[in-house]
């Protein structure tokens, strides 16, 4: 695959958000995991994503603070990160 077309198509929104959001995967990557880690590196989510169709992955951080996070990314040899702002 092109990671190019893959790392374009990868969403997080809403951004800025109150701490619910979706994660889009583009369908060609069946099998891919969700890490969503604080600005220290403190991993707070881990969600791994089997038979994925494209459809939105929803993600809740519970009672985080306010700030900047990060989301990554990975599905098979491709890896991509998103700065997530938590208000």
């Amino acid at each position: 695959f092109n990671a190019v077309s893959v790392y374009n198509a990868v969403r997080v929104y809403p951004n800025p958000s109150d701490g619910t959001f979706d994660v889009v995967i583009p369908s060609d990557q069946v099998n891919a995991s969700i890490v969503v880690s604080d600005i220290t590196g403190r991993t707070l989510r881990t969600i791994p994503v089997t038979n994925n169709t494209g459809a939105p992955v929803s993600v809740t951080l519970g009672n985080e603070a306010t700030g900047m996070y990060f989301v990554k990314v990975d599905a098979g040899a491709y890896s991509t990160i998103v700065k997530l702002i938590v208000r």
